[in-house]
């Protein structure tokens, strides 16, 4: 990879531009070997984490996993450039095998207001291209850049689902999800990441306590609003959008605060489960790290006040 730079700006220079305009076919080929030769490799200390977290038992075993990444974050920024530059017709092409599973769970759910969750698998946009789903859903991102909004703007008239994408540090971003909520529509976000200046909880996952986003949880809990997860897997040469069963938050006599760390964690676990069903396929291993780091830093500065 390309993996000291994000994909999204890499795919905005003239070398990521260039490669996209290769053939297809020779694009995928030249993508293989790249894996092969370890340029998409995510980072040296991801065996030691897949070992760690006892994803995988033996050296064999994490070498095949750590092998089948490198495929994976190549297939991902393919994929993605595809989206951000190829032309109409290579896009529905490429993924013209968009499968759902749980269909009835997206039936059930629309017809009010839910939050949809997902994890860093193959490109959530792809998701876009499945029949009947996600239609007027408005996606989460950290921040607008021309390459992202160009990138949505594509989707959203490619696949005809007319998403749109609201930035964290956008003016009244709160506002505008709750209104999103209250009309019965649709909110997505991805989960498997944080920022350290956005709301955040320390709950476990991957076998250690992690910094883990909680504006969303917190939101949902607020309204009472069902939290879905939903992960775009690789499928064989085409694709999965695999819908889970709907969180709801607890309208217990528990305080806010513990309904959100409840449903925060219910919301990891659901990760996590897909992550260790498809280890090969989860492209934020290298977050990892960060997470639980920052996650003793709170304990620490919480036991040192305690103490004080």
């Amino acid at each position: 990879m390309v993996c000291t730079m994000n994909m999204y700006d890499f795919l905005e220079t003239s070398a990521g531009q260039g490669l996209m305009s290769l053939p297809m076919p020779l694009l995928d080929s030249v993508a293989g070997a790249a894996a092969s030769m370890g340029l998409f490799s995510p980072a040296r200390f991801v065996k030691q984490l897949i070992a760690s977290t006892g994803v995988a038992s033996d050296e064999k075993a994490v070498k095949r996993i750590e092998k089948n990444l490198r495929r994976a974050n190549a297939r991902y920024l393919i994929d993605l450039g595809v989206l951000m530059h190829a032309r109409e017709a290579a896009v529905h092409s490429r993924f013209a095998n968009v499968r759902c599973e749980g269909l009835d769970i997206w039936r059930d759910v629309k017809r009010d207001g839910v939050i949809f969750f997902s994890a860093h698998f193959a490109c959530f946009y792809i998701g876009l291209f499945a029949p009947e789903v996600f239609q007027d859903t408005l996606i989460i991102r950290r921040f607008h850049s021309p390459g992202r909004n160009r990138l949505l703007e594509r989707v959203s008239r490619f696949s005809g689902k007319g998403v749109e994408m609201v930035g964290l540090t956008d003016k009244h971003v709160g506002l505008r999800l709750l209104g999103r909520l209250r009309r019965g529509g649709a909110v997505a976000a991805m989960m498997d990441y944080f920022y350290e200046d956005t709301s955040l909880v320390v709950t476990d996952f991957m076998g250690a306590p992690a910094a883990t986003p909680a504006g969303l949880a917190m939101m949902a809990v607020r309204i009472q609003c069902p939290v879905v997860p939903v992960f775009i897997l690789r499928d064989g040469d085409g694709y999965l959008v695999k819908f889970e069963e709907p969180l709801v938050p607890s309208d217990s006599a528990l305080s806010r605060e513990e309904a959100t760390f409840m449903l925060v964690s219910s919301m990891n676990a659901a990760i996590e489960r897909t992550a260790r069903h498809y280890p090969e396929q989860w492209t934020f291993w290298p977050s990892l790290p960060r997470r639980w780091d920052y996650a003793k830093r709170i304990r620490n500065y919480i036991d040192q006040e305690t103490a004080s």
